[in-house]
């Protein structure tokens, strides 16, 4: 049985189990608490170790095949490009259909803040072996940088390299079969994170006051997932049928969707792109990492519509010229900070636009803050899809996509 057609039924199960439980039950939630605390480091499972083994032989191999350079200017360009548009996308949805004003509040939330440019530089950097392997919190650009230090230096002394290259491939192969074998296990974990997901949902919208924000948030998700990440993948995807490529990705969009965390689809999304979409080692390993740092488009879209929503909230004005141009710039700028920090959510950047803006909207975040949940799930859908449709135009242009037929998606 695919990938995705478990999840779904882990994911109706757990939204049956949402639905005829009462809305005030403790004891549930806690042992649902326990449970995502599993489920979530259980997804997590080795990810790290697999990532850098497998980009330092990726980075090997794609400079033998003379790919490695523009895979990586291309995912990047596409990756940059993604969130400068979802940014736009996010004003434009948010000033046409009006998600509504938030009654003002005050108070605290827990939700952190975007990494400040130094620390998304010093992330590219760091000698910290902690912070390489625990890419979700400190970002995926340390393990970039150390594998393609050391994929480099395979080349240059193949003899005396030639045995690390071995074990490291040896290595890549084995932890791939262990990431594998999370995913296909992964939709028995999907049923009690969507009961907990759900529950939380149902709160959050019982009392009408974010129910337009969700509405538009999530019709502006589908239409740049169904509309905008099509149309990138087939104008420079070879003119190929995009949908083909949205369908193979399907189990790391809901992974990515029921879950609100781009971490918790990760090691799902790189195994739909290499056994389903036939991405090649050299080009996939070598390039995910970069597409997950720079190309949280999602987040992107989500803070923009909500930073329109705070701004609705605090004045009746409305947007002028020079704000909408001041988000133009902003949005993908925090966006893309975001990067050094990919376990934090939309709410968490908005905190940091907020505080750029100043004004007295330092704290205008905090009006979002308690609609976190859907923020982030749709934002971790769209970050995965965008991700993974930055390093399938890279591949293919670099001719290094596998066509399979689409019965053998896992």
């Amino acid at each position: 049985m695919k990938i995705w057609i478990k999840l779904l039924v882990g994911i109706l199960l757990g939204a049956a189990v949402a639905w005829v439980t009462p809305a005030e039950a403790p004891a549930l939630d806690l042992f649902l608490a326990r449970v995502l605390t599993v489920a979530f480091s259980f997804a997590r499972f080795l990810v790290a170790p697999l990532f850098l083994v497998s980009a330092i032989v990726a980075v090997h191999e794609a400079r033998e095949a003379r790919i490695l350079g523009r895979s990586l200017r291309d995912v990047a360009l596409v990756s940059v490009a993604g969130i400068a548009v979802a940014g736009a996308v996010g004003v434009a949805f948010a000033v046409l259909a009006g998600p509504g004003r938030i009654p003002l509040v005050s108070g605290e939330s827990a939700t952190g803040v975007a990494p400040t440019a130094l620390q998304f530089i010093g992330s590219m950097a760091s000698a910290d072996l902690a912070g390489l392997f625990s890419p979700f919190e400190t970002g995926f650009l340390t393990l970039l940088a150390v594998a393609l230090a050391l994929g480099l230096a395979l080349g240059f002394d193949r003899a005396a390299t030639r045995p690390l290259a071995s074990l490291l491939d040896s290595s890549s192969r084995a932890l791939w079969q262990v990431n594998s074998f999370i995913a296909e296990v992964l939709p028995v974990f999907a049923i009690a994170v969507a009961a907990a997901r759900f529950r939380e949902l149902r709160a959050i919208l019982a009392g009408g006051l974010y129910t337009r924000l969700v509405l538009v948030a999530t019709v502006e998700t589908i239409f740049v997932a169904l509309v905008l990440i099509p149309g990138a993948l087939w104008l420079f995807g070879g003119r190929k049928n995009p949908y083909r490529v949205l369908y193979g990705l399907l189990a790391p969009a809901m992974a990515a969707l029921v879950s609100g965390s781009l971490p918790f689809a990760t090691g799902t999304l790189a195994k739909h792109l290499k056994d389903s979409l036939g991405v090649r080692r050299r080009a996939g390993a070598s390039t995910l990492p970069l597409a997950l740092s720079l190309g949280r488009a999602g987040t992107a879209l989500m803070v923009a519509t909500s930073f329109v929503v705070v701004l609705d909230s605090y004045s009746r004005k409305g947007l002028d010229l020079d704000t909408v141009l001041w988000m133009l710039a902003a949005v993908p700028a925090v966006s893309l900070l975001m990067g050094a920090a990919p376990a934090l959510g939309p709410v968490a950047a908005l905190a940091t636009l907020s505080a750029w803006y100043g004004r007295g909207f330092e704290s205008g975040y905090l009006l979002a803050a308690p609609a976190a949940l859907p923020l982030a799930a749709l934002a971790a859908l769209l970050d995965a899809l965008w991700a993974a449709a930055a390093v399938h135009i890279a591949a293919r242009s670099a001719g290094e996509v596998v066509e399979r037929p689409v019965r053998h998606f896992a």
